[in-house]
């Protein structure tokens, strides 16, 4: 029997076509979904998505403006780089 995965995981399942799918639930209720010949393919996909969505990196609000766009980043780099970039 195959391993369940935990809720907000996401999923990877092959269609009837033959394309393998990975969808994963974005927080707002949408979902986004990659389809390929290749399964590594959008397993690949579905794991930068996730680590997107933990950083915050992914846009729900379809209002957001540049303002909040650049505060996101900035605060997903603040980490990794020096107070004085930062203020540049």
């Amino acid at each position: 029997m195959p391993k369940r995965r935990a809720k907000g995981e996401g999923t990877i399942f092959k269609e009837k076509s033959g394309l393998w799918v990975a969808e994963i639930s974005l927080p707002g209720g949408k979902r986004k979904r990659k389809r390929s010949k290749h399964q590594k393919v959008v397993r690949d996909w579905l794991l930068a998505q996730r680590e997107a969505l933990i950083k915050g990196l992914i846009v729900q609000d379809d209002q957001a403006n540049v303002s909040q766009l650049l505060d996101k980043f900035l605060d997903s780099v603040r980490i990794t780089l020096q107070p004085k970039t930062i203020d540049s």
